[in-house]
C-alpha cells in the first residue's frame, strides 16, 4: 500500500523519497512485492503524504481509484461476474496471507451484514489516511454492485475520523466517529446477493452517453494545459463551469478522480512523446508538467516500471527494427 501513497505525490510532481525516509522506509524497497516495511512506518508515511499534499482525502482518493484493480488480492475472484458477497469473502481471506497487521471479518445477523477490520496494535496516532483508504476501496465495492438499491441509512460506516472522507460520501451514508483500531461497514445483507453490472437497464443508456460527453470535455480542457505543473482542480472546473465540489463528485459517480484522470493523460502523452523519439526526455517532462527531472523519472517509472530513457530506447530499437 506504500506504493500507491508514493504514486500518489509522484502524480502531483513531489518525490516521495524524503518523506519515505523520514518515515523510516528505504525507497528501495517500495517496488518490491516482498519487501518488509514496518506496519507503523507505512501508517506515518501515509500522513506525511496527506500532508505534503493538503489533502485530507488522499487516502479515499487512492482507495476509490480503479487503479486498485492490479491489486493482488482483488485477483482472487473473477468481479466482473461475481456477487459482493463472494468479492468480500475472497478478500478477506486473500489479506490473511498479504497482511499481518489487520483482522478482517464479515458477519451476518437477521437483516443486516457487517465488514470489520481490526488492527492487532495500536496506531501511534489516528490513521486517518490508511481508514481513508479502507473507507474508499469500499464504497467503490458497493458503487459498483448496489447502484440503484441505496438510501443513505442503508450503510453506516464507523470509522477513526471521519473527515477524512470527503463530504459528498458523508452525505450519501451514515459515518460515525470510532477508534483508531479499525473501521466497519453495515449494510443490509440482500447486497451480499449483488452482482457487478447486473443492476442497469436500457434507460441507463442516454445517461452513459451524457456521461461520455463529460469525460471528454474534462480530458480536453486538462490535455490542453498539461504542461503547466500548477494545473488545479480549481482551473479545470471553472473552464467547465462547475465548482471543484460538482467536478468531484461527478468523478466519484463515474468512478474516477481528478488525481487519476490528470495522471492518465500525463501518463499517456510522454509514452505518445518518448515513442517519437526525436525529444530529450527533460523536455518530455516539461510537457507533461513535471518539468523537474528527477521527479518525471520517479513518476514514469511508477507508471511503466520502466525509466522514460530506457522507454524511449526499447521504442526507439523496435522502430529499427
Amino acid at each position: 500500500m506504500a506504493k500507491l501513497f508514493a504514486d500518489m505525490a509522484l502524480s502531483r510532481g513531489y518525490d516521495p523519497a524524503p518523506i519515505l525516509e523520514k518515515s523510516g522506509i528505504d525507497p528501495a524497497l517500495i517496488g518490491e512485492a516482498d519487501a518488509y516495511i514496518p506496519i507503523q512506518a507505512w501508517y506515518d508515511f501515509a500522513e506525511a503524504v496527506s500532508s505534503l499534499l493538503d489533502d485530507p482525502y488522499t487516502g479515499f482518493s487512492i482507495g476509490y481509484s480503479p487503479e486498485n484493480n492490479r491489486l493482488p488480492n482483488l485477483k482472487a475472484v473473477e468481479r466482473e461476474s461475481a456477487a459482493l458477497g463472494e468479492v468480500f469473502t475472497a478478500l478477506i481471506v486473500d489479506t490473511r496471507r498479504i497482511l499481518t497487521g489487520n483482522a478482517y471479518q464479515l458477519t451476518l445477523d437477521e437483516s443486516f451484514a457487517t465488514v470489520k477490520s481490526r488492527r492487532n496494535f495500536c496506531p501511534t496516532s489516528p490513521p486517518r489516511q490508511i481508514d481513508g483508504f479502507f473507507v474508499g476501496f469500499m464504497m467503490r465495492m458497493f458503487r459498483e454492485h448496489v447502484t440503484g438499491h441505496w438510501r443513505r441509512w442503508d450503510l453506516t460506516v464507523t470509522v477513526c475520523d471521519p473527515n477524512a472522507i470527503p463530504e459528498e460520501e458523508r452525505q450519501r451514508s451514515v459515518f460515525q466517529k470510532g477508534d483508531p483500531i479499525g473501521a466497519t461497514f453495515q449494510f443490509p445483507a440482500e447486497w451480499l446477493l449483488m452482482r457487478s453490472g447486473k443492476n442497469s437497464s436500457n434507460a441507463e443508456v442516454g445517461q452513459n452517453r451524457l456521461d461520455t460527453d463529460f469525460m471528454n470535455g474534462l480530458r480536453g480542457v486538462i490535455q490542453s494545459q498539461l504542461n503547466d505543473p500548477g494545473i488545479s482542480i480549481e482551473t479545470v472546473a471553472k473552464q467547465l463551469a462547475l465548482s471543484p465540489r460538482q467536478l468531484q463528485t461527478q468523478l466519484f459517480k463515474l468512478g474516477s478522480n481528478y488525481t487519476q484522470e490528470l495522471k492518465n493523460l500525463r501518463r499517456a502523452a510522454a509514452c505518445q512523446l518518448l515513442t517519437d523519439g526525436n525529444i530529450s526526455v527533460a523536455a518530455v517532462g516539461e510537457a507533461v508538467g513535471i518539468p523537474d527531472p528527477t521527479a518525471f523519472s520517479r513518476a514514469f517509472k511508477s507508471w511503466t516500471s520502466v525509466s522514460p530513457r530506457r522507454y524511449q530506447q526499447e521504442k526507439c530499437s523496435k522502430a529499427n527494427s
